[in-house]
């Protein structure tokens, strides 16, 4: 017979071993959740062989391996069928933690903060765009700050796609050929009314659109660049004649939900960010050399011409019209302000775009 001492005492034990057993559960528990893997779902609309997908690659490897691999970057190219307003609208509904959504999109969820970007002819050369949108930047600081709290966002950093050009089906020799032309326009309103101001007849489509209407005629054209042209093998569809008129650049804000971004460690998130720095000047070295798209764009058949002097003084002019309207929002007057006054010490800005001597047509394009 078992004493009430002794049994008093093989109850404690028992209560001690499974609290110790409790116990170390808890800590096996903690242990794995330390260890868990996080994987963040990254969208863009274009094909990985573009700037966009060149430059998230770079961002996930560094993610990666500074995380040891507990954070986990899954990139989805050509989201909902190369959709930027949809890829916004998902980043902020928590569908995906995060994605480079291009800055010309934004006034669909009534954020003009990165008008002043895409202003025609304002940023007209990788030298400007690098002073402008490296994360270092004052301008890009305040953007990052002001376009994407309102968005429920973290504004993770910008990343460059390419500086647009006019991509046509035919050559022409003068800006006034482009009137009433079916141009493929952006969702974005500043950029169609640009596009306007040069007598095309714009038609907004997403990017996942824009191969077949090039294929069917409904559309004779569109802004783009070349590395676009070639990633999205819009040569196929018709384009056969590039005008280098640099229109506008064409970042993308890189960013993440606000809740998904919370999700993270502080060390975690301190990974994510220090990742982001690199991404406009490594975003920019893919364009740097600026014969590898056109190089290839050529060997495809794809002919370039260059605007003449009489032709980019008239460009100009007939975005006087789009500078009036959109820079009566003060917000963008002031970044446009910012960025001229960088623009006037830019000194021998280089090409964005050198074909080989044989895909350059010697008649330029006039007004």
């Amino acid at each position: 017979m078992i004493s009430p001492r002794r049994a008093a005492w093989a109850a404690a034990l028992v209560c001690t071993t499974g609290t110790l057993t409790a116990l170390a559960a808890v800590s096996v528990a903690a242990g794995q959740r330390q260890q868990e893997t996080v994987t963040l779902k990254f969208g863009y609309v274009t094909t990985a062989v573009h700037p966009y997908g060149l430059t998230l690659a770079q961002f996930k490897r560094i993610v990666e391996e500074r995380s040891g691999g507990d954070i986990r970057v899954n990139l989805l190219p050509s989201y909902a069928q190369a959709n930027d307003i949809a890829l916004l609208n998902d980043i902020r509904g928590g569908v995906v933690e995060g994605g480079a959504v291009s800055a010309a999109v934004w006034p669909a969820a009534n954020i003009k903060t990165f008008i002043a970007l895409q202003m025609p002819g304002l940023i007209d050369s990788y030298q400007l765009e690098q002073r402008v949108i490296n994360n270092s930047s004052g301008i890009a600081q305040s953007m990052l700050r002001n376009g994407t709290q309102r968005a429920g966002l973290v504004g993770l950093g910008f990343l460059e796609g390419g500086m647009r050009q006019l991509a046509l089906k035919r050559q022409i020799t003068s800006l006034a050929q482009l009137r009433g032309l079916k141009i493929r326009s952006v969702e974005s309103p500043h950029l169609k009314d640009a596009l306007a101001a040069l007598g095309t007849s714009p038609t907004p489509l997403p990017l996942g659109e824009v191969f077949t209407s090039l294929r069917t005629g409904t559309v004779d054209g569109m802004e783009a660049n070349s590395a676009l042209v070639f990633a999205q093998k819009f040569n196929e569809a018709g384009v056969s004649n590039m005008v280098v008129a640099n229109l506008f650049p064409f970042p993308a804000v890189v960013v993440m939900g606000q809740q998904a971004f919370d999700r993270l460690t502080p060390a975690q998130q301190q990974i994510v960010r220090d990742a982001a720095r690199d991404l406009p000047a490594f975003s920019i070295s893919t364009l740097s050399d600026t014969s590898v798209f056109p190089t290839r764009l050529c060997t495809a058949g794809v002919r370039y011409q260059n605007l003449s002097a009489s032709g980019r003084r008239a460009f100009l002019q007939r975005m006087r019209p789009v500078y009036a309207k959109y820079t009566k929002d003060r917000q963008t007057a002031r970044y446009v302000a910012a960025i001229q006054k960088l623009k006037a010490r830019i000194r021998g800005a280089q090409a964005t775009d050198t074909p080989p001597a044989g895909c350059l047509l010697p008649q330029r394009v006039g007004g």
